[in-house]
């Protein structure tokens, strides 16, 4: 039985992690589609999805659906990737590289989909005592390894290391038309006694890690993802006040250093954060201590649960006690008329009463809730300012 690569995952934390699985890296990039006129990424996103369960194969056979749905006439792909916001495996993780919840719970409910899963770490993947206490960091290590096993049920999982980047797409530009940005919440938002994963060091590392890779990146689209939100009307709430904890009293399980993380390096920096946790579907506006980073929360893949404050950020769509994901698209820009990319998101609820699952109907597909934002460009700088530089 073929073993798992621990050299090379080791290679990538002593390189940064700059080179796991994007940025200069190939070999994670979804290939450009050939003679397209106006570049196209089309993604899954979902997250919370690790329990096997009949609703999370419902989950499988939906994304599948609107996958097939959304090929284009000339055979244009309708999904390139799907994006995993964590709990991947419920509720205690895996033991190890060869755990068959790998199996039972990630890839035969996702077997209908035949795409790349990129993949981040959630509280339930790095359990210590009991389910979701995230206190043991070491056991996310070992869906790092299931990357790296030869001997896969297949090639969609795709975790190269705890917090990696990759591109997807190119540009007429030659910039790539989306990075994503996958970090690793779970020892920042939490605690875990293993110095190994302390924040004055590891969340340090990874702070700068996401600082300079967000500055290196020329992509149309910046996009970050993580399990823990910064912003959420779910259950868990926003960083900084997670389950109504006071962050003077519980500076650290409040979600306080998660919250410090995200604005010092990933708000204003990306044009999207996107994560999950709580058990529903949201899309939030922008706020003005997190720039122009706009936020979702798709964490309803395998679980679910009702909204907890509705009116706690301002949101443009919610919807709690229902299986669901979003479907997002990036459109690269018209390079004759300098129009700008946009990026759409649709978010799909599920009715597994429906034969159909009721992501569609006989006029096509059926999403609960479509938006679409602009790409963003920095404005140009004005002849004053360019005399000072």
């Amino acid at each position: 039985m073929a073993g798992v690569n621990r050299s090379a995952a080791l290679a990538c934390l002593a390189l940064g992690l700059a080179a796991c699985g994007g940025g200069g890296s190939s070999d994670s990039a979804v290939p450009a589609p050939e003679a397209a006129a106006r570049e196209r990424v089309r993604m899954i996103v979902m997250g919370d999805s690790g329990t096997g369960s009949a609703g999370h194969y419902d989950v499988g056979r939906a994304m599948a659906k609107v996958c097939e749905l959304k090929q284009d006439a000339d055979g244009r792909a309708g999904c390139d990737l799907a994006l995993g916001m964590g709990d991947n495996i419920y509720d205690d993780g895996v033991k190890g590289a060869y755990d068959e919840q790998f199996d039972t719970k990630f890839e035969l409910p996702f077997e209908p989909v035949k795409l790349p899963f990129y993949m981040v770490l959630g509280n339930h993947d790095n359990t210590g005592v009991f389910g979701g206490d995230g206190l043991s960091n070491r056991r996310g290590e070992y869906q790092v390894d299931y990357h790296y096993r030869t001997d896969r049920f297949s090639e969609r999982w795709q975790m190269p290391a705890r917090y990696y980047r990759f591109t997807a797409g190119d540009s007429h530009g030659g910039q790539p038309l989306v990075e994503i940005f996958a970090l690793d919440s779970n020892p920042i938002a939490l605690v875990d006694a293993d110095a190994q994963y302390a924040d004055h060091s590891y969340g340090l590392m990874q702070r700068q890690w996401m600082l300079d890779a967000a500055q290196q990146s020329r992509a149309r689209f910046k996009i970050a993802i993580a399990h823990h939100p910064y912003l959420s009307n779910g259950k868990h709430g926003n960083a900084g006040n997670y389950d109504g904890l006071p962050p003077l009293l519980f500076p650290i399980i409040s979600g306080t250093k998660w919250k410090e993380f995200i604005e010092k390096a990933v708000c204003n920096r990306v044009d999207f954060f996107w994560s999950g946790h709580d058990h529903d579907l949201q899309v939030i506006d922008p706020v003005p201590s997190c720039g122009r980073t706009a936020f979702m929360v798709s964490g309803a893949a395998g679980k679910t649960r009702q909204i907890k404050d509705a009116e706690r950020n301002v949101a443009t769509f919610q919807r709690g006690g229902v299986y669901g994901f979003f479907w997002a698209e990036a459109v690269e820009g018209d390079p004759d008329t300098d129009t700008l990319g946009e990026l759409c998101i649709e978010a799909y609820v599920l009715d597994r009463d429906d034969v159909d699952l009721g992501v569609v109907n006989a006029e096509g597909l059926t999403p609960a809730h479509v938006q679409c934002y602009p790409e963003y460009r920095k404005p140009m700088p004005s002849l004053l300012d360019l005399g000072r530089s």
